[in-house]
């Protein structure tokens, strides 16, 4: 065990070697010489640094990684531009697609526009043309005729009777309202005014395609009123109107003008459109 003195002493030459060494690194020539190796050391660095082509090659490695790098970044973009571009191509084609839908669609729905108007003009041309198809049409009939006396003798008047009747040659009924009717001798054509003239048949009905036959009127004519007309000095006429409804409340009239051919026995229609006319 060491004592008390031989710890101090201890201490004191170490302190003493230190001193020493404190002073030999303070001289001028330690201070070249460490210049000198810190000098070998760089030279030898440069040269191991040259000879090493892995750290010559590190700045070269290191620009060639951001050139990809930024490379790489630009594919991205221009990758994510291409979706865009494909993107807004998809809703261009799209957006031409729905315009195209539209147009066809406006096309249908104006063929269909059109072909409703024109199913409504036919449908108002039809039920405007209806009245006029399916009215009634009243006639005097073909079978009107006259019996004469089988001999006239000396008998100084001459005794004729008619036989008339009136023919619907409409689709629908008629309903007549009134048939004014005159047979006679006038040395011209009658007048065709039959304000005054006697009423018949008031309230017949005459079904379509249907002939309603009067009764029977005679007419008693002067004899001399008879020969003047078998000269063909006058005539003996049967004339008049006949006035009806139709199925559509309508009124009509047709006006009649007949003349009596003593030498074929026969009645003939007059020629006169003021006297034969109808509604």
């Amino acid at each position: 065990m060491l004592t008390n003195g031989g710890r101090i002493g201890g201490a004191v030459a170490r302190r003493a070697l230190i001193a020493v060494v404190l002073i030999a690194l303070s001289s001028p020539q330690v201070h070249a010489a460490g210049r000198r190796m810190l000098a070998r050391e760089e030279a030898l660095g440069a040269g191991a640094a040259a000879a090493d082509p892995t750290t010559a090659a590190e700045p070269q490695d290191q620009l060639a990684a951001l050139y990809a790098k930024i490379q790489a970044e630009n594919d991205k973009i221009l990758n994510t531009q291409g979706q865009i571009a494909d993107s807004l191509d998809r809703n261009a084609n799209l957006f031409g697609v729905t315009i195209g839908i539209g147009v066809v669609l406006l096309l249908l729905f104006g063929g269909i526009l059109l072909a409703m108007l024109r199913a409504a003009k036919a449908s108002t041309s039809a039920a405007r043309a209806l009245p006029t198809l399916e009215r009634a049409f009243v006639f005097l009939g073909k079978d009107i005729a006259v019996t004469l006396p089988d001999s006239f003798g000396p008998s100084a008047a001459v005794a004729i009777t008619f036989h008339a009747s009136f023919t619907n040659h409409g689709r629908t009924p008629a309903v007549i309202r009134w048939i004014n009717l005159d047979h006679r001798y006038l040395g011209e054509l009658p007048e065709g005014i039959f304000e005054e003239h006697e009423r018949h048949g008031v309230g017949i009905v005459i079904g379509a395609g249907e002939t309603h036959a009067l009764a029977d009127s005679q007419l008693t004519l002067p004899r001399s009123e008879w020969q003047r007309a078998e000269a063909g000095d006058g005539a003996i006429y049967l004339d008049g109107r006949v006035v009806y409804r139709d199925v559509f409340a309508a009124q009509h009239e047709t006006y009649f003008c007949w003349r009596y051919d003593i030498p074929s026995r026969a009645f003939v229609v007059v020629e006169s459109e003021a006297l034969n006319r109808y509604d």
